[in-house]
């Protein structure tokens, strides 16, 4: 299980979609795999009676990936991988959003370095509870920069090792100035597995970001440590995982989160999943809610599933600058709920 989740976290949670890549060009020395995702959502876009629109609504969307290798030298493949999100209906025509985009070097022993639009390697500690197709993790601040922490101008370098019912995974990240509002930044990680039935496994996280001086006032320098826990398989079986996140703003209000998840996936190809999300600013509930997916894989392929997200208690607000607490809504935060069709390719 930890090889699989590592392998999600070094390439961006990709596995979804990756694993149905086709090898359209293979020799000895070179390989070059393309895949991709549609997706038909049904949303309700929101159940609250202060949603300004509570229509239900059709959309469709639409990712394309292309992997490269090539061997350099014995055990040493130049690599190159991107994803984009591209428009899947005639009002999103021309549009094309780049989610990954990255070259670099593979080795056999020794790890890959890669430079581009990648995810940190605090991702490694993220990954146990960032398990849903689109919603939940909710409770970090991981994701201030870019959206799922993709941020351009990384310089990212990743190792992994298994050995019998063990296996370890180490990561340390660069940030450049290549990422808006940021100055520099670096991010460590790692992660130890044991088991074989029902593995158990640690997951360290250290982030630090300095924003430039042009950064919007909401955004302010910060030191985070990220602590997960992750128990069984989340392929097969029972799994459960726990993280907390504890974020030191320079200027603003310190930030706590917590993410609990559980699911179960059956042989069937029927999957539950179910997260909890609560993050917490000087006293204030800024993050209070569950998210749940129940999915159903008709083939490798093809599958549908059914995702929402339910506030569970009264939401604060707080000073989006300082981030001092200014009082309650006295709501929870917005419910909602979509069905989705997906092809893999």
């Amino acid at each position: 299980m930890f090889r699989k989740l590592a392998l999600a976290a070094a390439t961006g949670a990709l596995l979804a979609g990756s694993a149905n890549a086709a090898v359209v060009y293979q020799s000895e020395t070179a390989k070059l795999q393309v895949g991709g995702r549609l997706d038909a959502a049904i949303n309700s876009v929101a159940l609250s009676e202060r949603a300004t629109n509570k229509k239900v609504e059709l959309v469709g969307t639409a990712r394309f990936r292309v992997a490269a290798e090539s061997n350099i030298t014995d055990g040493i493949k130049a690599l190159g991988f991107g994803e984009w999100q591209v428009g899947a209906e005639t009002s999103h025509n021309g549009q094309w959003n780049t989610r990954f985009a990255y070259v670099g070097f593979k080795t056999d022993d020794y790890g890959q370095l890669t430079f581009g639009q990648n995810q940190p390697a605090a991702v490694i500690a993220l990954s146990a509870t960032d398990i849903l197709i689109d919603w939940g993790a909710k409770a970090t601040t991981s994701y201030e920069f870019a959206a799922k922490a993709r941020q351009e101008g990384l310089i990212d370098y990743r190792y992994k090792k298994s050995f019998t019912n063990q296996a370890v995974k180490l990561g340390l990240s660069y940030q450049t100035a290549g990422l808006s509002s940021v100055d520099t930044g670096v991010s460590l990680a790692g992660g130890y597995e044991y088991g074989e039935y029902f593995p158990v496994g640690l997951n360290l996280a250290y982030d630090y970001y300095r924003v430039s001086a042009t950064a919007p006032a909401n955004l302010d320098d910060k030191n985070v440590i990220t602590v997960s826990l992750t128990g069984g398989d989340l392929t097969a079986g029972l799994y459960a995982a726990g993280l907390y996140q504890f974020t030191d703003y320079e200027h603003k209000r310190n930030v706590n989160g917590y993410e609990l998840a559980a699911g179960y996936t059956w042989d069937s190809g029927v999957q539950f999943l179910l997260v909890y999300n609560e993050k917490l600013q000087d006293r204030a509930v800024i993050v209070s809610n569950f998210a749940g997916e129940l999915s159903y894989k008709f083939n490798p392929n093809f599958r549908a599933y059914v995702e929402a997200e339910i506030g569970v208690g009264d939401i604060d607000t707080v000073d989006p600058v300082t981030g001092k607490k200014l009082g309650s809504t006295h709501e929870r935060s917005d419910d909602k709920v979509a069905f989705h069709l997906q092809y893999n390719y």
